[in-house]
């Protein structure tokens, strides 16, 4: 690389080695896993030695340099987010080494599993199987995609046209409280990491689940634990590297009248047979609003407000960001995020689990090592990254 290890890793930046701590940790944030190890004033080496012993299962000695590569590149990148950053509001967002510092662009570019057609998606909507008011409680085969067993279809207008469903409308519009936070209530499950698979679509639609037993009831497990892999092996086809969406979630288990819990089909982040497992939860319908249903035949604009009033009636609620758009999501660690150059396009699935005064609270799927514990503050009143785009959530 051409990089001498025993120097200071500020020294490696040029104009780094100017800024004042109280500068520097404005917008960078020192913390490498549950360790603080600040690598500005480390030699290069002691600065890799941190990274690994805090993410020891990114170590792979046979790609080792291509991994320390990555990590000179993401401190470079540090180095210049701080530096442009200086002088700025103080509200700036804190980026820090994470899981993905030594990741390539390619490999982090697999996480992002929430693609889909805007047509095939308001097609789907447009016939969107629901349970018949009977008794049969059995199961269909997991070995086969679902193909309505056991359900009738709601039509629409056209098969290109799914209007709101009058279900999926907050009946609450009192006043909203300037912050509201599902986990303060212990209704939201801990943080999971969906590892090196474009499966974040299940982890989003199940943790939206959990949430919603928990919220109604239906268990007071705070660890409530769904299996994701059952979406991502029965759901779609290559469920890893083609993605999915919360309509793919919620019809496969409208379809198996349930998914299983993670005990019994543990997550293992690649494409298995899909087998019959027992149910551990069941949904009575779905709810997506958004660009992908229609008001007077055009596609929903959602504002803030709407958001808010969904999250509080009905509990955390799925959603998809820009994950690829800007570099700084994964090397994200704190603040409000407020990225310029993330797109309004999405293809990342994540979970509104309440609000402040100025962000979303967002679970994401990427461990708890990342961001703020796992969850990330995205900037409101803008769109943030497509935020607004659509959202969805189940009905139990």
């Amino acid at each position: 690389m051409g990089i001498d290890g025993n120097a200071k890793v500020a020294s490696l930046v040029p104009g780094f080695d100017r800024l004042s701590p109280a500068e520097m940790f404005r917008c960078y944030n020192s913390s490498i896993g549950k360790e603080n190890f600040n690598i500005f004033d480390n030699q290069f080496w002691g600065a890799i030695e941190a990274y690994y012993r805090n993410f020891p299962e990114n170590f792979d000695l046979q790609k080792l340099p291509e991994k320390t590569a990555n990590l000179f590149k993401t401190m470079q990148r540090i180095a210049q987010y701080t530096l442009a950053c200086v002088g700025l509001s103080s509200d700036n967002f804190q980026l820090g080494l994470t899981q993905f510092s030594d990741w390539s662009l390619n490999s982090y570019k697999k996480l992002s599993g929430a693609r889909a057609s805007p047509a095939s998606i308001r097609a789907r909507l447009a016939n969107k199987p629901k349970y018949k008011d009977d008794d049969d409680d059995e199961a269909p085969s997991e070995t086969t995609r679902p193909k309505n067993n056991g359900l009738r279809l709601i039509r629409r207008k056209r098969d290109d046209e799914a209007p709101i469903d009058p279900i999926c409308i907050p009946k609450n519009k009192s006043p909203l409280p300037d912050e509201f936070d599902w986990r303060k209530q212990g209704k939201v499950t801990p943080v999971k990491w969906q590892k090196e698979c474009g499966s974040c679509w299940t982890f989003a639609s199940i943790s939206a689940l959990e949430s919603a037993y928990l919220i109604k009831g239906k268990t007071t497990d705070a660890n409530f634990d769904l299996s994701e892999q059952q979406l991502l092996s029965c759901g779609v086809d290559r469920g890893c590297e083609s993605g999915g969406t919360a309509v793919d979630a919620y019809t496969y288990i409208l379809t198996n009248k349930g998914v299983t819990g993670e005990s019994t089909l543990p997550y293992d982040h690649k494409n298995v047979k899909c087998e019959k497992k027992k149910r551990s939860a069941k949904i009575k319908d779905f709810c997506v609003r958004g660009i992908y249903v229609s008001i007077d035949g055009k596609p929903e604009e959602l504002n803030d407000m709407e958001i808010q009033y969904a999250v509080r009636e009905y509990g955390p609620v799925y959603t998809t960001i820009d994950g690829e758009g800007s570099d700084t999501l994964q090397h994200y660690k704190n603040g409000v995020y407020d990225e310029p150059k993330c797109k309004k396009e999405t293809n990342h699935a994540v979970v509104i689990v309440g609000w402040t005064k100025d962000s979303w609270i967002v679970k994401n799927s990427w461990g708890e090592k990342w961001g703020i514990d796992g969850y990330v503050l995205m900037k409101r009143g803008k769109n943030m990254c497509g935020i607004n785009s659509y959202i969805s959530w189940p009905m139990v």
